[in-house]
Parts: structure tokens; C-alpha cells; sequence
């Protein structure tokens, strides 16, 4: 079985939003991009940028764009996860007001560096990501607290002795704004900076 290379997952992303081209083009939506062929200089960071753009136009296609309330779900897992990595309650944050969802995207971002970090001082590969988006969308949060979830439970996974993580942990439910994910991305990184 050959190796999976960041650009042989590029390119399934890239066939993927053809796919999606094809089905816009069915309602008359006109916007083509051109096939391009396997590119081997391709970072994993690259194929993070191009699953960015496929979700917004799936969330465009299928008009159900992932709301601040499905970010918190998702960081709250990877939060759970830290708890567990570090042994200790999570603190909440003190709440901000006015936060939006680039404020979110850059305190994810950030996480996901210092989660990165800790994954590498282990030996083990990690994320890159490379700069924010223009315009933020609670999509593009969506995205990147997802890949902060995967790291998190891959630094748990590396982890001796880690409590393990119960596949429903409870999260907070309800109406959530930027500021709640933002307080909690900030709650994660106290916790973070534990380790």
C-alpha cells in the first residue's frame, strides 16, 4: 500500500469541489474551477485551506451554516479532552462581550499552535495552519475547532495514563454566542499551558 501524501488528500478535496461546481451549475449557479493535476509540493496546511473552502460551499449548498453553538459543542469535547490530559477542572474564563467570529477563529488558531507544540515535543507530526481567512464565518470556526479537536484527542492518545474521554461528554447546551466559544477556547489554553 503506497504512503498518503497532503497532496493526494488535496486532490480528492479539489475533485470533491468539482463535484460540488457540477451540482451548482445545475441551478444555474455559474462558477467553475479548472481540474489541476497532483501537485507533490502540497502541506498539509494546503489541504486545510482547501477543506475551509469546500465546507463553505457545502454550507452555502445545503443552507445549514454550522452556528457559534456548534463550535462551543465541538471545543467543549476538546476540552474534555484537556481535562483528562491534565488531570484538573477546567476554569471558565471571564466572559467578553462583542466577540465575533474572527475572534474566535484567531483564539482557535492559537490552541491549535500550542496544541501543535505539545505534539511535537513528543517527536510526533503535527497541523500547521497558515493565516486567517478573509471574512470569518462561524464555518471556517466550525472547521479549525474540529482539526483542534483531532490534535487534542491525538495528544491524548500519546498521553500515559490519560483518563479516558466518554463519547457523550456534556457540553453546555443551548444558544451559544462568539463570546461563549471565546471564553472557552481561552479556558483551554489556561489548561493547555499546564503542560
Amino acid at each position: 500500500m503506497a504512503e498518503i501524501l497532503p497532496g493526494h488528500v488535496h486532490q480528492l478535496v479539489e475533485a470533491t469541489l468539482l463535484q460540488i461546481v457540477d451540482v451548482k451549475q445545475l441551478f444555474g449557479i455559474s462558477h467553475q474551477l479548472d481540474e489541476d493535476k497532483l501537485d507533490s509540493g502540497k502541506q498539509p496546511s494546503d489541504v486545510l485551506v482547501a477543506l475551509i473552502e469546500a465546507n463553505r460551499e457545502l454550507s452555502r449548498l445545503l443552507d445549514c451554516p454550522a452556528t457559534p453553538s456548534d463550535v462551543h459543542r465541538i471545543v467543549s469535547l476538546a476540552a474534555a479532552y484537556t481535562t483528562r490530559i491534565t488531570n484538573q477542572p477546567l476554569e471558565l474564563a471571564a466572559f467578553e462581550h462583542k466577540r465575533r467570529p474572527a475572534d474566535c477563529y484567531v483564539r482557535i488558531e492559537g490552541a491549535l499552535a500550542t496544541v501543535s507544540a505539545l505534539i511535537g515535543k513528543r517527536g510526533q507530526p503535527t497541523l500547521a495552519v497558515r493565516g486567517t481567512p478573509e471574512q470569518v464565518v462561524p464555518a471556517d470556526c466550525f472547521e479549525l475547532a474540529h482539526n483542534l479537536l483531532g490534535e487534542i484527542a491525538y495528544l491524548h492518545g500519546l498521553t500515559n495514563k490519560a483518563a479516558a474521554v466518554q463519547p457523550f461528554e456534556p457540553c453546555g447546551v443551548g444558544h451559544r454566542l462568539p463570546g461563549h466559544v471565546h471564553q472557552l477556547v481561552r479556558s483551554l489554553e489556561s489548561q493547555l499551558a499546564t503542560l
